[in-house]
């Protein structure tokens, strides 16, 4: 397993190569972006038959890349048995009420050999507390007011939040062994918001190296509430 904690706010590179390996042998591989939006997360490779479910059929019609579009809730949707090579979700099950039935079906739409690769907030962070206790409101004028994010209404990509704390890395991590999945990647970094906003505010900047700081020194190094995302990529081992 791989395993990296770090500040470098794109992790996409290294998610890239594990999922480049997981279909290194396979022709066609039969990829599903769960909760897909607007667009796709990796590069596809031509050869990908890209299929996407969302819960918002506006998001589905704007997303180019799809062979197929299904519009349904991750959490009650249900696939034939181990039928995706490769399924992403990336940002979504922090805004789901049941993420565990979520991954459980997608767990089983996996085809042995495949990766499930989850992103998600990470809850231990200040990120994720501070999105955890405070209401939906509070977010949409953050990233309108702070963010700038000045997109109309009907364009704004952000749901409310539940936030379980079924979805902390350990503890999605516990899940994947109960399904029947190993950790290939479990990485913490600082995402893109904060590295923003470091990038905007000297203030927050030091603000945030003391955060990290300290919370390392208070736990000795277990925990460092400046690594606000995480990566899981999980795989069903096994003879495709």
């Amino acid at each position: 397993m791989e395993r990296w904690r770090g500040r470098n706010g794109d992790p996409k590179t290294r998610v890239q190569q594990v999922v480049d390996r997981l279909l290194v042998n396979v022709e066609a591989p039969r990829v599903l972006e769960a909760g897909c939006g607007s667009m796709s997360r990796l590069s596809a490779a031509t050869q990908w038959h890209m299929t996407g479910i969302d819960i918002s059929m506006r998001q589905l019609e704007r997303n180019t890349s799809l062979a197929e579009k299904v519009h349904g809730d991750l959490q009650v949707y249900r696939w034939p048995s181990r039928c995706f090579d490769l399924i992403v979700c990336w940002d979504v099950i922090e805004h789901l009420n049941d993420p565990v039935a979520a991954i459980t079906g997608l767990a089983e739409a996996l085809r042995p050999g495949g990766g499930l690769v989850l992103a998600f907030p990470n809850f231990w962070s200040l990120k994720g507390l501070v999105t955890k206790f405070t209401p939906f409101r509070l977010h949409a004028w953050f990233y309108r007011y702070i963010l700038g994010d000045r997109r109309r209404i009907e364009e704004l990509d952000q749901f409310p939040t539940p936030f379980r704390l079924a979805i902390s890395p350990a503890r999605i991590v516990a899940l994947g062994r109960r399904l029947g999945l190993t950790t290939v990647l479990d990485e913490h970094y600082e995402g893109p918001v904060q590295t923003h906003m470091r990038a905007r505010s000297r203030l927050a900047d030091i603000a945030f190296a003391c955060l990290g700081w300290g919370s390392r020194l208070v736990t000795g190094g277990r925990l460092d509430l400046g690594l606000s995302d995480c990566v899981v990529i999980l795989q069903r081992t096994g003879e495709r």
